[in-house]
């Protein structure tokens, strides 16, 4: 019989007592784990863990297992990185028996510090059947990284200036890396013209072969980036290598350079603003202003603005700019924009243009959201200042204009309901101071974004009841405050294309109208206005829809067959 010590630990709180309870068996066998790991591995560089473990306990131990659990960044080699365990079935562990299991390991980042390797065998007394386990645990000290990555390039440039990356590469390790290649990752205005050595494949990729112990190399890349004032161009420097037959990442470098402020400078709004949201069917004013900031005057600049997006009406435009209509390019040149031909140091001008938005969405497909209008300007002149290593002086704007949902609400009343299974009462046409009920529709339909927080309210109007009837196929229904007496259906969420892909979300409610005396011969109203709120997710706009009030007329009603539908006796 395995036999158990019970020590009961009490302590005392103020609020009452917490106890602790530690179980010690005194029969759990005698079984030996450690680790043995290098006294400093470097980051990138294979090292072996050797788990030692020895059963030297009397009994024969069975479903023996032993395994190791990884630290974030440390990997088994020849796995995927995301594998964090390394298992070994030992089966049946004699008494006095024992072995050692060794698994290649490598670290793939956070150099200087320390990593920890746990190790843990399971097994089980064969006589009880029962489980236990022993653990072990061993740090294993990173120091430098394998392989070094050294980036040069200026910290700052003109768009359209032609500039030098120089990117350096030393094997720190005592080990050969095959397969090694490195990586660059441009930003995506970054035009590469040429580098020494050529690339091994496209334009940003270097085959480096075996990368011997303290071999070290150098690669330069030339090229211009076009952007505007401010853009910081991150480059992603990458050292990669196949051990075991696995591809690994060994050493990444980012490094940034900024594009200045240019000698020329351009800048693009629209409706006078950079964070302007459209409407649809609206009309935009687009603005691009220039400048030329440098102290030579600059000759035969010439301004190309390319227009992007679905709502687009580019039959619309209005400009003294050429258009090509096929790439719906504006472009402005001395020809058609005299002040171009020379713009004096200092000087500043602008050109403009008007475009119409079509004035409905075309949705067909889920993907049809969250609509954008995107203008990609660009200045030239071939005119290069002093001191600028530019083949011609180039400036870049982009705006990008997103364009606010539409929500549409429709409401309408019938006496002869034509869907709900809601059945109405009462005289029609109605009678002076005889109930009738009517039953109320609404309907929402969402175009091209998400919306939140939406809220449909009316208010019922004298001589009106709420009679509790409600369907809806939304996840809320419509709820009345007596209090108010205010009708309100509020929806968390709306996806974008609901009601136009699918069916419209709709609620339907029931009121009850009694007229009095002083309204015969009229059409009584029985529900306010009705008003919709939301938030458009994608711009962050609030948006706001109505429908006019409703009374006793029920024009939605075609079942209806009296021509006066007005208030009788």
């Amino acid at each position: 019989m395995v036999k158990f010590f019970v020590i009961l630990a009490v302590l005392a709180l103020l609020s009452g007592g917490v106890y602790y309870v530690f179980f010690y068996n005194s029969q759990a066998p005698n079984v030996a784990l450690a680790i043995q790991v290098p006294g400093e591995v470097l980051v990138g560089e294979p090292f072996e863990a050797t788990m030692t473990y020895r059963n030297a306990s009397g009994d024969s131990l069975g479903n023996a297992k032993l395994s190791l659990t990884l630290p974030e960044n440390v990997s088994i080699l020849g796995k995927p990185t995301e594998v964090k365990v390394n298992e070994i079935t030992l089966g049946t562990l004699d008494a006095g028996k024992g072995g050692e299991e060794k698994v290649e390991l490598i670290v793939l980042d956070n150099p200087q510090t320390v990593k920890r390797l746990t190790a843990k065998i399971s097994y089980s007394l064969k006589s009880t059947q029962t489980s236990f386990e022993t653990q072990a645990k061993a740090d294993v000290v990173v120091g430098q990284s394998a392989v070094t990555l050294e980036f040069g390039a200026p910290d700052t440039t003109f768009s359209g200036e032609n500039f030098e990356i120089n990117l350096h590469y030393r094997n720190n390790s005592q080990k050969d890396f095959k397969n090694a290649k490195i990586h660059v990752d441009y930003p995506p205005i970054f035009s590469m013209s040429q580098s020494d050595p050529k690339p091994s494949q496209g334009k940003n990729e270097w085959s480096l072969d075996t990368l011997t112990p303290n071999e070290e190399g150098n690669i330069k890349i030339k090229g211009s980036a076009v952007g505007q004032d401010g853009t910081v161009l991150n480059y992603t420097i990458r050292f990669i290598s196949t051990l075991n037959g696995e591809s690994y990442e060994l050493q990444h470098q980012v490094a940034g350079v900024t594009i200045s402020k240019s000698p020329l400078s351009l800048s693009l709004t629209v409706e006078g603003s950079v964070n302007y949201v459209a409407k649809i069917g609206s009309t935009l004013h687009y603005v691009l202003n220039y400048k030329n900031n440098s102290g030579t005057a600059l000759k035969d600049a010439t301004i190309k603005a390319v227009l992007s997006g679905a709502l687009f009406d580019s039959a619309s435009i209005r400009s003294d700019a050429s258009l090509n209509s096929l790439t719906n390019t504006l472009s402005w040149s001395a020809a058609n924009k005299s002040e171009l031909q020379n713009i004096p140091p200092g000087a500043s001008g602008q050109v403009t243009f008007e475009i119409n938005l079509l004035n409905a969405f075309n949705i067909k497909r889920l993907s049809d959201k969250n609509y954008s209008l995107k203008v990609n300007a660009e200045m030239r002149s071939p005119t290069v200042p002093s001191g600028a290593s530019a083949s011609e002086t180039v400036s870049a704007a982009l705006l990008e204009t997103k364009v606010q949902d539409k929500l549409d609400i429709f409401s309408s009343a019938y006496y002869y309901e034509p869907t709900a299974g809601i059945k109405n009462t009462g005289p029609y046409p109605p009678r002076a101071n005889q109930p009738t009920s009517y039953t109320v529709h609404w309907k929402l339909l969402n175009y091209s974004n998400d919306v939140s927080v939406v809220k449909v309210s009316a208010s019922l109007l004298s001589g009106s009841r709420f009679t509790g009837q409600v369907k809806s196929n939304a996840v809320s229904s419509p709820k009345y405050n007596s209090n108010t007496g205010q009708v309100t259906w509020e929806i968390p969420f709306i996806p974008a294309g609901k009601g136009i892909l699918d069916a419209p979300l709709e609620a339907v409610f029931q009121i009850e109208n009694t007229p009095a005396t002083n309204q015969i011969g009229q059409d009584v109203v029985f529900l306010s206005e009705t008003s919709l709120t939301a938030l458009d997710n994608f711009t962050n706009v609030s948006l706001d829809a109505s429908t006019p009030v409703l009374n006793t007329t029920l024009p939605a009603d075609t079942k209806i067959t009296s021509g006066d539908r007005r208030v009788q006796k």
